[in-house]
């Protein structure tokens, strides 16, 4: 348990150099989730230690992060999952048509966020990234990219449907922001990797043949939400 613990202590000050590093390390996060300081060892098994080899290549090559150049024109790309969330700070200089990273943040989310709406994720994930990097962002304009369509419209809707957690983060966002742009999501391809650990269970396909046996007049509508 303490050598684990010291890993990611080493690892944990480096992160904001390693895009993913929550989805990398899921599993050992997991194994000590609700373990005391000192307590028992953890079961090492062969996946924890292909975990613990994967942390160590990232480590070792670490993403080369861009200098902040003031002039330039800078975005926050973001993008939730159901397990994790992601984003990645970046700018363009003048002359230059290329996105440079200038950090990365990424997340678990507990128990009780897993259970979020897909709307709340990426609002979430909007909150959580601006408050990461807010000794960049302030008093600066930039960009907000996702790829939740509704998202786009959120600070721009008059009814009164919010909850009180929506109501605290949009106006947390609308203190730094107004500009939320969409970006598709194969080309929001940077938050992506970070919001999606490589093995997430694909969810299963609902079986609806007997249902076209019953209705074949609907079988091209059903297929389409399959």
């Amino acid at each position: 348990m303490k050598e684990t613990n010291q890993f990611f202590g080493l690892i944990n000050f480096s992160r904001r150099f390693l895009p993913g590093l929550a989805a990398t390390l899921k599993l050992l996060t997991d194994a000590l989730q609700g373990s005391k300081k000192g307590g028992d060892a953890v079961p090492w098994t062969t996946d924890k230690e292909a975990v613990f080899t994967a942390a160590k290549r990232a480590l070792a090559a670490a993403t080369r992060l861009a200098h902040p150049h003031q002039a330039a024109v800078i975005s926050l790309a973001m993008d939730a999952s159901a397990t994790h969330v992601g984003a990645c700070l970046q700018q363009r200089p003048p002359g230059t048509a290329a996105w440079q990273p200038l950090g990365f943040y990424s997340k678990k989310l507990d128990a009780a966020r897993v259970k979020y709406s897909a709307f709340d994720r990426d609002l979430l994930v909007c909150y959580l990234g601006i408050r990461h990097f807010r000794h960049l962002l302030e008093g600066r304009q930039f960009v907000l990219y996702t790829d939740h369509k509704p998202l786009t419209h959120a600070l721009a809707r008059t009814t009164d449907a919010w909850t009180a957690r929506q109501c605290r983060q949009l106006s947390y966002i609308a203190e730094f922001t107004s500009d939320i742009q969409l970006v598709k999501g194969v080309d929001n391809l940077v938050a992506d990797t970070f919001s999606r650990p490589p093995h997430l269970p694909r969810r299963p396909r609902l079986q609806l043949s007997p249902l076209h046996r019953l209705f074949p007049s609907r079988r091209r509508l059903w297929q389409r939400h399959m």
